[in-house]
């Protein structure tokens, strides 16, 4: 019997008989590990007592916990776990899992054949059956790591279950297989609502917008914009549908749509009335004033941008231009006569007594 270290007039089982019964039973496994800090390398491995565990390539070169149990590695990082393996109590030992490589894979399908944590994988076993199902060779592996790749997005169990119905359907497709996937990530269809008996139409929709043209009054619209037109009221036919869409958005009065109405045949018959008088005034070219350079030249600015401003038709006077050629005569003559034009007068450009002939 041993003595008590503390406790000297009492033996190791005197104390422990004495304790026993105000102990309380433990309510959960004890959590016991040792942690520690390590880093991840570019390869997705850490280093713990002279053995080499693999983690998430999410984590590659960030710092993580170590937490070593009795008979387990257990790999964290902000407060997420990134890895658990057996422990290893061996040295020189790398320990792989093929799922922490994966998002790699999908970059370099080649280390399928060929990477030493894809050696010996134990797959499930429909991705196992279409491991061996499209062939060998490159494309083969390509066109199975773009079916593992989806384990990333979608998850393991359902890539199995697209592949399991892929392959009941005879064929192993990767576009098949991600077919699958993507009809199941669609939400599903909303539920069909059962019309009671009593709320059935009695007439059937019909797929005619005429219809709607009916409610507006006992005029149709075609109705209304063949009025316009035949009454020579261009104008408003033209802007008859942007009056009405704005009045109906903006809440306007009748007598703000008629306003609207009104300018806009008076501006379309003032831009009629200016296009007709400038045909009729036959001008070679329609020239601009302030194009013309005065300086260096004998010509009267002053009296020449007077005519432009029509100074000379209250006085009912025409306007005659003399000079030599290459003086800028025809310039003048055409800015002087599309200006009084547009004003609303009327005009006719004469050259070596012909209307309109070269001079």
């Amino acid at each position: 019997m041993h003595q008590h270290p503390e406790q000297k007039e009492l033996t190791v089982a005197q104390a422990w008989a004495a304790e026993r019964a105000v102990l309380q039973p433990v309510v959960a496994p004890f959590d016991g590990f040792h942690e520690s800090e390590h880093a991840v390398s570019g390869t997705c491995l850490i280093s713990f007592d002279r053995n080499r565990y693999s983690v998430s390539a999410r984590v590659v070169r960030r710092a993580v916990q170590v937490r070593a149990y009795a008979d387990r590695i257990v790999v964290r990082c902000d407060g997420e776990v990134v890895a658990d393996h057996p422990r290893f109590f061996g040295r020189d030992r790398t320990i792989y899992d093929p799922w922490h490589h994966l998002p790699v894979l999908a970059t370099k399908p080649g280390a399928l054949r060929n990477g030493a944590p894809f050696q010996g994988w134990e797959l499930p076993l429909a991705l196992a059956r279409l491991r061996h199902k499209p062939g060998t060779g490159d494309e083969a592996d390509r066109r199975f790591v773009r079916v593992m790749a989806a384990v990333l997005d979608d998850g393991l169990e359902a890539v199995e279950a697209a592949v399991r119905e892929a392959l009941l359907a005879g064929t192993a497709s990767d576009d098949v297989i991600l077919n699958i996937l993507a009809r199941r990530r669609e939400p599903p269809r909303p539920l069909t609502i059962v019309t009671p008996e009593d709320l059935a139409l009695r007439h059937p929709p019909r797929a005619d917008c005429n219809r709607y043209d009916s409610l507006r009054g006992s005029m149709q619209r075609h109705e209304m914009m063949a009025a316009l037109t035949g009454l020579g009221l261009k104008g408003k036919a033209g802007a008859f549908d942007e009056a009405v869409t704005t009045s109906l958005q903006r809440k306007r009065t009748t007598m703000e749509v008629l306003t609207d109405l009104l300018r806009a045949e008076a501006t379309h018959r003032h831009a009629a009335s200016v296009r007709y008088r400038m045909s009729a005034a036959r001008l070679p070219a329609v020239e601009d004033l302030d194009a013309f350079v005065f300086d260096d030249t004998p010509i009267n600015e002053g009296l020449v941008r007077s005519l432009y401003s029509g100074s000379f038709l209250p006085g009912r006077r025409n306007v005659v231009l003399v000079g030599g050629t290459g003086t800028g005569k025809t310039h003048l003559a055409t800015a002087i006569t599309a200006n009084v034009v547009r004003a609303g007068a009327r005009g006719a450009l004469l050259q070596n007594g012909g209307p309109g002939e070269p001079a």
